[in-house]
């Protein structure tokens, strides 16, 4: 069967081959090209290179070269860096970007395309010429490798540009909201100044999961709390907001004379390395040669990244210079603009802590890379992950997670007598039409049951409404503005693939089925005997729902095991064990009674 590669934007209005009946599979990179291959009715899968998700099957081999290359690709064969700024590496501030959304990537779609490959054994490939550079770049290289022709489809409009890891996955702190930010800072002070007495200076990079302790903090009154970052329009909704104030650095006119020499010698370094066959060799991927989809990727990070984060360097150390805080937060380290603060401030003797926002999966070798003095987390099993994976044992605090605290004390709304099983299915970046789209039609083939399917806060409305259009009614519906916790509530029964949804739904002792239909390769809680079965097919979905509906749900479900060994205690005092446990850091004396725990 041949293959046919699609654009992300649309089909051509005659599809390349001859026949109507020619057997063409086609590669789709998104859910909407998927769809419109559906309904043209050519049978295809997606394979979203952006996506983070890798199946288990290759996970070793696909993330294991992904991390080692986006920890070494700034390396030259003797192992100097080049992209060495300041004392700071502009290469290692974007490994965390790096590893899944540049080589994650790439190596995802190689994989994908060795393996069409040898399952359809193509006599001729056809691919739209407005694939992205890299991806041409490797479609070309497999049928090299498997001397298969190849026959562009070329219509009229340039290729979509590839990500920019500074611009499309960063929020720029010094950059953003300037006019609200400069009326905050200016009243009622100046934005420049020491600290009051007795006060002692956070700055914070905010996330909406660790938004209570965000609140908590302004409302202390021996803290004086500096923004690092945009909330944006959860600012208003943050106690006492008003007492926030941004970092801010002095005016500037861009990078520095000596900033733009050193990134020109950054480019000649890269060009010389990119002619050395040493280097080249470290891309290539199960024998396919990877090279020049790894370089058009490289030479956009050097040409338009590496200058952003140079920027950044002056700007980040210049406000630090001028404002230093006296203990950094972050709730991640994986962005370049948490990493830049985190290296600004451990170059400066500032002290930092990462309070883990998030629980879609344990840490683990080789993604995680701690980069703060302290990390806060939820519970001991958490911290037993960290600790395993090499994060000294004695810089961890267990506090429970500022996100629950409010649980404890809601109760859940029992629906009418006689009423329909109400089923809140949340959504983690699974792919529409293939998982969402599919799990609908199955829920929909029951009687008696009322689906809500809830948008995760980072996924855009539009792909959903188009491809669930047909699915969509009064029994079925789409939510994407009302809080998780408020519909948890009204939740009879959750479906939700490996995300912090789970934990919320298991301290609400709601029944939980946990997706993992990707087959993703797992670890606990959510594979190991934590209570969480995974269901990792459609077939395995139905007969499990098969034996609950319509009248066998049952009311509530008990995973206290999980929530004190992932979340920590169900007490509704996280937020102040996470307050006390900062203000320690900073010699504050903390409140009595409620003092955070070190593991062990």
């Amino acid at each position: 069967m041949d293959l046919f590669f699609a654009d992300a934007r649309d089909l051509p209005a005659a599809l390349p081959w001859k026949s109507a009946r020619a057997e063409v599979f086609a590669v789709c990179p998104d859910d909407l090209s998927h769809w419109l291959c559906g309904r043209r009715g050519l049978p295809g899968e997606i394979i979203n290179a952006e996506s983070t998700i890798v199946p288990r099957e290759s996970w070793d081999e696909v993330v294991g070269l992904s991390t080692r290359l986006a920890a070494s690709w700034y390396n030259d064969p003797d192992g100097r860096d080049f992209t060495s700024y300041q004392g700071i590496s502009l290469g290692w501030l974007l490994a965390g970007l790096s590893w899944s959304e540049t080589f994650g990537g790439t190596y995802r779609f190689a994989e994908s395309v060795l393996r069409l490959f040898q399952e359809h054994s193509p006599k001729t490939v056809w691919a739209a010429g407005g694939l992205a550079p890299y991806k041409k770049a490797l479609v070309e290289s497999a049928c090299r490798r498997f001397k298969t022709p190849l026959r562009w489809q070329w219509l009229e409009r340039r290729p979509p540009p590839d990500h920019s890891l500074t611009k499309d996955f960063c929020n720029w702190p010094l950059r953003n909201g300037t006019w609200l930010r400069s009326l905050l800072n200016m009243a009622p002070r100046s934005p420049f100044r020491s600290s009051p007495e007795g006060k002692k200076r956070i700055l914070a990079s905010y996330y909406f999961t660790i938004h209570r302790l965000i609140g908590a903090l302004g409302m202390e009154q021996d803290i004086e709390p500096v923004f690092y970052d945009w909330p944006g329009r959860r600012l208003p909704k943050l106690p006492a907001w008003r007492k926030w104030r941004f970092l801010t650095a002095p005016r500037r006119a861009g990078l520095s004379e000596d900033g733009r020499k050193a990134l020109a010698g950054m480019s000649r370094r890269f060009e010389d390395l990119s002619r050395s066959r040493r280097y080249q060799q470290a891309f290539s991927f199960r024998g396919l040669d990877c090279w020049e989809a790894a370089r058009l990727r490289l030479s956009r990070i050097v040409a338009e990244d590496l200058p952003l984060l140079a920027d950044a360097v002056e700007a980040v150390g210049e406000a630090l210079d001028r404002e230093p805080p006296d203990l950094v937060l972050v709730p991640y380290d994986s962005s370049p603009s948490e990493r830049l603060l985190l290296e600004a401030a451990r170059r400066r003797g500032i002290p930092s802590a990462l309070m883990a926002h998030g629980i879609a999966s344990v840490p683990r070798n080789p993604i995680e890379d701690v980069c703060a003095d302290r990390l806060l987390v939820w519970g001991p099993a958490m911290a037993d992950c960290y600790a395993d994976i090499g994060f000294p044992r004695e810089r961890i605090i267990v506090t429970g997670h500022p996100l629950l605290d409010s649980y404890p004390g809601l109760t859940r709304r029992p629906g009418p007598r006689g009423g329909p099983v109400r089923i809140l299915f949340a959504s983690s970046y699974l792919p529409i039409e293939r998982n969402v789209g599919k799990v609908l039609d199955i829920l929909r083939r029951f009687s008696g049951v009322s689906v809500t399917f809830k948008l995760h806060p980072g996924e855009p409305l539009v792909p959903y409404q188009r491809i669930l259009a047909g699915r969509l009614d009064d029994g079925c519906r789409l939510e994407w503005r009302r809080p998780m916790e408020e519909l948890l509530l009204e939740a009879d029964l959750v479906l939700s693939g490996p995300s912090t949804a789970v934990i919320e739904a298991a301290t609400l002792g709601i029944p939980i089925m946990l997706l993992n239909l990707e087959r993703m390769k797992l670890g606990p809680p959510y594979y190991g005997g934590w209570g969480l079965d995974p269901i990792e097919s459609l077939e395995e979905l139905e007969e499990r729902l098969r034996g609950l509906l319509p009248d066998r749900v049952p009311a509530s479900a008990d995973y206290s095991g999980l929530l004190e060994a992932f979340a920590g205690r169900p007490d509704g005092l996280s937020t102040r064990r996470a307050v006390d446990a900062l203000k320690g850091l900073l010699k504050v004396r903390p409140a009595t009674g409620t003092s955070a725990t070190a593991p062990g």
